[in-house]
């Protein structure tokens, strides 16, 4: 007989909160394999009585503090599917019946490093170059435009080589994820859009100490040129457009200059 409704939502979510937070992966084992009975059904226990073999399967019963519940409220009360209970009393019981608490998942994988080892790899983005993309809003960053995160990984790998020799190189899925913690605002991205000679004075004049009226008359300036520059795209796609309609008679010429790959230490000059 089940007693679901004798289980309140506030007790199902102590339940929840100490199963994945309080629990490690060995003691949720232990923990769940207490809850559940598994046993023979009552025509079986007749059977068994007289001397004959069951003829059907174990049945199993879950409790939720030492009430009787189904086994949809059970699993829903964890967040865990049917194979966890299946995968416990199917592979992680020893030969006396009883939960093998010992787990191995986690200890031999790369991503428990020390703090040393993930210092070294935040320090690692200090040394390249990145640029922010342009004509935008966007608090958006990106690393140079020759670098991937393969490379990014092969410059990690050859200066932990030269400087920790006795460390060993950790997969680019662990580096990368270490490596966005610190980042996370950085992409490896070539943007489709140029820099121009304003931006870059305005990406500049931004980092000085200006007063308030003066930072103000910045961003206004900046908010014009973007208008501008949004405009002229509109007229190219209306040309552009123009010319499709009429081949012979219009003609579109529309130049861009190629982008230009920045160097470290290196400002876009306006040419006189």
């Amino acid at each position: 007989m089940f007693h679901c409704r004798e289980i309140s939502s506030s007790e199902r979510r102590s339940l929840f909160n100490h199963y994945w937070t309080d629990l490690t992966i060995s003691s949720r084992t232990v923990y769940l394999y207490d809850l559940i009975d598994v046993e023979h059904n009552q025509r079986d226990k007749q059977r068994i009585s007289k001397g004959l073999p069951a003829i059907s399967k174990m049945v199993r019963s879950y409790h939720l503090n030492g009430v009787q519940v189904c086994k949809e409220v059970f699993l829903h009360t964890f967040g865990i599917s049917n194979s966890v209970p299946n995968w416990i009393l199917k592979k992680k019981l020893s030969l006396c019946g009883r939960p093998i608490a010992f787990d191995n998942r986690g200890f031999k994988t790369d991503l428990k490093l020390g703090n040393e080892h993930i210092g070294f790899i935040h320090q690692l983005g200090q040394l390249l170059p990145q640029y922010r993309s342009h004509f935008t809003t966007k608090q958006k960053t990106y690393w140079n435009s020759l670098l991937n995160w393969e490379r990014i990984h092969k410059i990690y790998v050859d200066k932990l080589k030269d400087e920790k020799p006795a460390w060993k190189p950790v997969t680019k899925a662990t580096f990368r994820h270490y490596f966005k913690q610190k980042y996370p605002n950085v992409s490896c991205y070539v943007p489709r859009k140029d820099r121009c000679s304003f931006c870059t004075s305005y990406g500049d004049r931004k980092q000085l100490p200006l007063s308030a009226n003066e930072r103000a008359i910045l961003e206004a300036e900046h908010s014009v040129h973007l208008q501008r520059n949004e405009k002229f795209r509109l007229k190219i796609k209306q040309w552009a457009h123009e010319a499709q309609r009429d081949p012979e008679g219009t003609t579109c010429f529309c130049w861009d200059m190629m982008h230009c790959i920045p160097i470290p230490l290196t400002q876009v000059r306006k040419l006189i």
